[in-house]
């Protein structure tokens, strides 16, 4: 199971209202989201899925490289 950093994008639902990053139209508070830290923006879920899986692909292949040293 990876360990969370602080810049690494995460699932959430949403606190408040918002726009999405991504498709630009309105994130309503309960909805679920990949919340960007470092980018310091959210999106729709669906919006980002692709990328956010991406992402966590290669956080998931680097901490498995990091094992070996």
């Amino acid at each position: 199971m990876s360990r969370k950093r602080g810049g690494d994008p995460y699932r959430t639902n949403a606190r408040f209202s918002s726009t999405c990053h991504t498709c630009k139209k309105q994130i309503k508070k309960g909805e679920p989201i990949i919340y960007w830290p470092n980018g310091g923006h959210a999106a729709h879920f669906k919006c980002d899925e692709a990328d956010y899986n991406h992402s966590m692909s290669l956080i998931a292949d680097e901490e498995q490289f990091q094992q070996h040293y």
